[in-house]
């Protein structure tokens, strides 16, 4: 075994180190979140979580992909007597899985459901707990297994830039989807390496097919990252059809064994439909508030040693192009690929993990084979040292847990007041007040329109109208959050009706006098 120099054991040493300050940072962060109130996606995800491992595989109690393009079809045409006829033969709503994942796939909500079986109150801890410590060991397998030896220093520097990050530290703090889909785009890709080596041996297809039906029982926007390698496969690599046609029976069998459903409910189409409708035939409304520009800003500009890596990277790949490998570009390229794609969804900073993760990835594999340099690697370090104490000094830890714990306070005054009328409340985030308060006075409050959100009730599939009901007082409040855009006027008709305003930190509650 070549023995380490003592300019590599200095920069392993300093990378370590790093990498605890790191960890220690993030861990701050993470336990000044431990209590939040659950968001609006994880209070869905938990009431799928209740359905259990059967009921979410076999999607019991969940629409028939015949019933939700048909429904979908009477939507876009308007055609009340068939909408009408398929809203009967639907199950319930607020009873749907698949709608209580949010149109996205099982696989995660498997985790969970074990999580939580071990742990009823701490189960996102845990989840995440167990995806980081997944993270990390294939991290260090995929720069293991590329050809320079000697990956700790950029295993720990990567880990540094990771834990440091504001992208990073939102998708590992919260229940959600992207967190998965990103630890499955890096077995993917690190089972494709192994691949490419032997495309004839069976185990390598076996291993190949089980990361690509991962993929697609994690997110649907697998499509993204298979189209994209598909591409570069077929223009970079031996061609291999009986390879390929076995993969993707394999892949079929996988997906099968882990979701039966999938075939006869249709989950990605319904996905696919669903989403094309909000985009194309709901004037894409619901994205309308993202701001390009300032999510590329968000993305580049705060996460400074990831921005200087990536630069370092891009002039290493042009001046030694000779020397790149496939597994560079094809990471660098589905990885800005990914990030194109999402930018104009990016609602949060969770929908960019995957593409962070590939771009980072790709980056510290082309340092690592084609700039593996003292310069460069002191440029890195004072990079992440000095974001490392910026995020320690300018972030209010202690800030950030009293806004939760206020958060969680307002959540039970605004319980308290409420229940003090017998009548029903419609209430923007009903769900999240009816799982907090374990009743089912709360009833969805629908706004229609995020730019002038009006008064309707969701009940089955259907936005009812209660314009008359506020009126005639038949709710005892209306619970509206304050970042809607509703007006002084639409303040005005609430009061003239009878009801009395009170401001919280992020509501307004409308109480009947």
């Amino acid at each position: 075994m070549k023995r380490l120099s003592l300019n590599q054991i200095f920069f392993n040493l300093i990378s370590i180190v790093l990498c605890i300050s790191a960890v220690v940072f993030f861990y701050l962060i993470f336990d000044s979140q431990k209590d939040r109130v659950l968001s609006w996606d994880e209070v869905h995800y938990q009431q799928a979580i209740q359905r259990g491992i059967v009921g979410n595989a076999l999607e019991t109690n969940s629409a028939t992909l015949s019933q939700f393009l048909r429904y979908s079809y009477a939507k876009l045409v308007s055609d009340t007597v068939l909408l009408q006829k398929v809203i009967q033969e639907m199950p319930d709503e607020q009873e749907d899985v698949f709608l209580l994942r949010h149109f996205h796939p099982v696989l995660p909500v498997y985790v969970w459901i074990l999580c939580k079986q071990i742990s009823a109150e701490n189960w996102i801890v845990l989840s995440n707990c167990l995806l980081l410590s997944l993270f990390a060991l294939l991290f260090y397998f995929y720069l293991k297994s590329s050809p320079l030896p000697y990956p700790i220093f950029y295993f720990f520097i990567g880990l540094s830039i990771l834990f440091i990050s504001p992208i990073f530290a939102s998708t590992f703090q919260t229940a959600n989807f992207h967190s998965f889909f990103s630890l499955s785009c890096l077995f993917f890709f690190l089972q494709l390496q192994n691949f490419k080596s032997d495309e004839q041996k069976l185990s390598t297809q076996l291993s190949l097919s089980f990361s690509i039906a991962l993929m697609i029982l994690m997110l649907e926007t697998y499509i993204v990252i298979i189209f994209f390698t598909s591409i570069f496969y077929f223009l970079s690599f031996r061609n291999q059809p009986q390879a390929i046609a076995k993969i993707l029976c394999f892949t079929l069998l996988w997906v099968f064994l882990l979701n039966p459903s999938f075939f006869y409910t249709g989950g990605s189409l319904k996905s696919w439909a669903y989403y094309t409708y909000r985009i194309f035939f709901a004037s894409n409304e619901e994205y309308q508030s993202v701001r390009l520009l300032s999510v590329i800003k968000d993305f580049f500009l705060g996460h400074i040693s990831l921005t200087i890596l990536i630069l370092t990277s891009l002039f290493a790949l042009v001046k030694n192009y000779h020397r790149v490998e496939n597994p560079m570009l094809l990471l660098l390229f589905c990885g800005f690929a990914y990030l194109l794609f999402m930018l104009p969804f990016a609602l949060y900073h969770t929908y960019l993990m995957p593409a962070f993760l590939l771009i980072l990835l790709a980056s510290l594999l082309i340092i690592k084979s084609l700039s593996d340099s003292f310069v460069v690697k002191l440029i890195l370090v004072l990079c992440i040292l000095a974001e490392t104490i910026y995020g320690f000094v300018t972030i209010p830890f202690e800030q950030i847990r009293a806004k939760h714990q206020a958060e969680k306070k307002e959540i039970w005054q605004i319980i308290q007041l409420a229940q003090q009328t017998p009548l029903p409340i419609l209430a923007d985030a009903s769900h999240v007040f009816n799982y907090y308060s374990q009743s089912t006075q709360f009833k969805k409050l629908r706004t229609i329109r995020e730019s002038h959100p009006e008064f309707y009730e969701r009940v089955h599939y259907q936005n009812l109208n209660r314009y008359q009901a506020i009126q005639n007082q038949e709710f005892g409040a209306i619970i509206l959050l304050k970042i809607r855009n509703y007006t002084t006027e639409d303040f005005e008709f609430l009061i003239s009706a009878g009801y009395e305003k009170i401001t919280t930190e992020n509501y307004y509650l409308f109480v009947k006098k």
